[in-house]
């Protein structure tokens, strides 16, 4: 038995496992039956030979908001890193800050400590506040697009029931 899909107007009305044969049975009235790949189901649609799917839903955008220590501080300048590491030895909470982020298993840009920790930096002088939206940017990893539809070809001749 082979998977064919019952077409009607130019769309697939449905799916039947039959062999082939219309000695046994054919297709109802106002159908005809093509053989199909197993993607094929309701709803698509046929012509010349081949089947389209019905368009496929968005890929949604991946956002990456979770960095190991040493991602997040490649988003700080060399000259940020010096002076924060320079604060760190002689200041106890740009200290604790510099601590935390080094000793962090990841540093989410959504968490509202690793905001108010940038914002510690701002205020000490450490880092300018133009650089407070960059340093807590999401990263997109990729940007939502359409999948578009897909496109396969009939197995077989159209199969159309005796006059």
């Amino acid at each position: 038995m082979d998977r064919f899909a019952l077409i009607a107007n130019g769309l697939v009305s449905s799916v039947v496992l039959w062999d082939g044969d219309v000695g046994g049975w054919q297709p109802p009235r106002g159908n005809f039956a093509v053989k199909c790949a197993d993607e094929v189901a309701p709803g698509w649609s046929y012509k010349d030979g081949a089947f389209l799917s019905p368009p496929l839903p968005e890929r949604p955008a991946i956002e990456k908001t979770q960095f190991s220590p040493r991602e997040f501080r490649s988003r700080i300048t060399l000259e940020e890193q010096m002076a924060i590491r320079a604060a760190s030895l002689e200041d106890m909470e740009s200290g604790l800050v510099y601590d935390a982020f080094n000793a962090a298993d990841y540093i989410d840009v959504n968490d509202p400590d690793t905001a108010a920790g940038i914002d510690l930096y701002i205020s000490k002088g450490l880092i300018q506040a133009d650089r407070r939206e960059d340093l807590l940017a999401v990263e997109v990893i990729s940007e939502s697009q359409p999948v578009g539809q897909l496109k396969l070809n009939a197995l077989s001749e159209e199969i159309h029931a005796p006059s």
